[in-house]
């Protein structure tokens, strides 16, 4: 209970009530706990004291390489310092050890898009509809950005990411308007 307490204390910003339940936490679990080092990079967060919770989260990386929910938070850490590259990077290592989160792959799509990729966000996008094959809004997406990308190729793989889209939701504006665009830039 103290842990969910210590969260909804950070959410608030209640920072006095977060630390000594943190305090009491720390008396319980040592300060070497997993738990307890979370919730200590949490409120280092939420004070904006991100190089002393990437500290943490590094740490925590070294002793778990797969450390999920560390990779996370310091992806998180470094997007919010706009250090895109290493977000990046931070990213790519987390889709290395988890490859089945579609919510991933639809960030670094994102972030790919935001830096001129769109190839790379065309190859995210592949990987998102595999987990949600019938989301209209992924097949139009998908299919805008092969459109941006061109070539032959791309346009084929544009009119069938725009046609799926369209049997599955018949009123999607874009996708009626950008299977025009690719059938008029494939001929």
């Amino acid at each position: 209970i103290l842990e969910q307490v210590t969260i909804s204390a950070l959410h608030d910003q209640q920072i006095t009530l977060a630390e000594s339940t943190l305090t009491e936490i720390c008396g319980i679990t040592g300060k070497n706990s997993q738990r307890y080092r979370k919730l200590l990079a949490l409120c280092l967060e939420s004070q904006a004291n991100y190089e002393k919770a990437l500290e943490i989260y590094d740490a925590m990386l070294e002793d778990n390489n797969s450390n999920i929910y560390a990779l996370k938070r310091k992806y998180c850490i470094l997007r919010a310092e706009i250090n895109d590259i290493e977000a990046r990077k931070c990213l790519n290592d987390y889709l290395e050890r988890n490859a089945s989160d579609a919510a991933g792959w639809e960030e670094m799509a994102k972030t790919c898009m935001e830096n001129g990729d769109y190839q790379g966000a065309s190859f995210c996008y592949e990987e998102v509809i595999l987990f949600s094959p019938t989301d209209s809004s992924i097949h139009c997406t998908l299919g805008e950005l092969y459109v941006s990308v061109g070539g032959k190729e791309n346009y084929t793989l544009a009119r069938k990411h725009f046609a799926q889209c369209l049997e599955f939701d018949g009123s999607c504006v874009r996708a009626m308007y950008g299977l025009i665009s690719a059938s008029e830039h494939f001929l």
